[in-house]
């Protein structure tokens, strides 16, 4: 399997998997932000209803490692990342690489389904027409008033 290609947008330098630390070489690569989505929305039992402050806690994410200190070995306690109403965004590519290995993650339209209510979908889905409907008459006005410019542009015919 080949090693993943990074770019940290902090030293502008391409590095792969593994080659986490950036040119201070304390802090780790910052690379472009990605978001991870579950769709693991709790709910309270006597309704389909999401518990809409949900938390997930992913444990291990990047995962503990021994170090050698001199002539001891330590070790480095592994991660944790939270994710909020089944959100979580990061550019640090340590946590994506563990993140991209573990999967499991779901598409916006599943989240929507799983975390928002009817409601709030339903109003999402009006919002999405009304900005459509929109977006049509001002293409309309716009082709109207192109029509009339041309109009006002011919020349008035003479009869001979």
């Amino acid at each position: 399997m080949a090693l993943e290609q990074w770019h940290c947008t902090v030293c502008n330098k391409d590095f792969k998997t593994g080659e986490w630390a950036c040119a201070d070489g304390v802090t780790n690569h910052i690379v472009e932000v990605k978001e991870y989505l579950l769709d693991d929305a709790p709910t309270d039992g006597s309704s389909s209803e999401s518990l809409r402050d949900g938390r997930t806690l992913i444990c291990n994410i990047p995962p503990e490692r021994k170090a050698m200190h001199g002539d001891e070995v330590r070790i480095i306690p592994g991660g944790c990342v939270e994710f909020v109403r089944g959100r979580y965004s990061t550019s640090d590519p340590e946590i994506q690489h563990y993140l991209n290995r573990k999967g499991g993650f779901c598409t916006e339209d599943r989240w929507n389904a799983v975390w928002l209510s009817q409601n709030q979908q339903m109003q999402i889905e009006r919002d999405r027409l009304t900005a459509l409907s929109q977006r049509l008459e001002n293409e309309k006005n716009e082709l109207l008033a192109l029509q009339k410019k041309e109009k006002a542009k011919q020349p008035v015919g003479v009869r001979g």
